[in-house]
C-alpha cells in the first residue's frame, strides 16, 4: 500500500467503523498505521507512549468526548491535530486540513 505514512490514535467503539476509517485514509492517499482504542483507560495510557501524528475521535463512540479528549491530551503534553469523526463530514478532507493547520 503506497502513501504517505500517517500514525493515527484512533477512538472508535466499532471494529467495522475502523476499517472504514482506515479505507477512507488510503484511499485519500495516506498509509495509516492505527492504533485503535475504545476506553478513556486506554486513552490515557496510549497518549504518552505513542508516537502519533493524528488523534481521530469517532462521534458515535460513547464515554468518550471531544472536551476528555483534548483535556487528556493537554495533561499529556500531547501537541497534535484532534480530529472528529462527523457523520456529515469527510474524514479524508477533515485529515488534510488538521494535517495542513499543524504543518503552518
Amino acid at each position: 500500500m503506497a502513501g504517505e505514512p500517517l500514525r493515527v490514535l484512533l477512538i472508535q467503539s466499532w471494529l467495522v467503523r475502523g476499517a472504514e476509517t482506515r479505507d477512507a485514509l488510503a484511499t485519500a492517499g495516506y498509509h495509516p498505521q492505527i492504533y485503535r482504542v475504545d476506553f478513556e483507560s486506554a486513552l490515557s495510557a496510549a497518549l504518552p507512549r505513542g508516537s502519533f501524528d493524528i488523534v481521530i475521535l469517532d462521534a458515535k463512540t460513547s464515554g468518550i468526548s471531544r472536551a476528555t479528549v483534548e483535556t487528556l491530551m493537554k495533561d499529556a503534553g500531547i501537541k497534535i491535530p484532534l480530529v472528529e469523526v462527523l457523520p456529515d463530514r469527510s474524514l479524508a478532507d477533515d485529515v488534510r486540513s488538521a494535517l495542513a493547520a499543524r504543518r503552518n
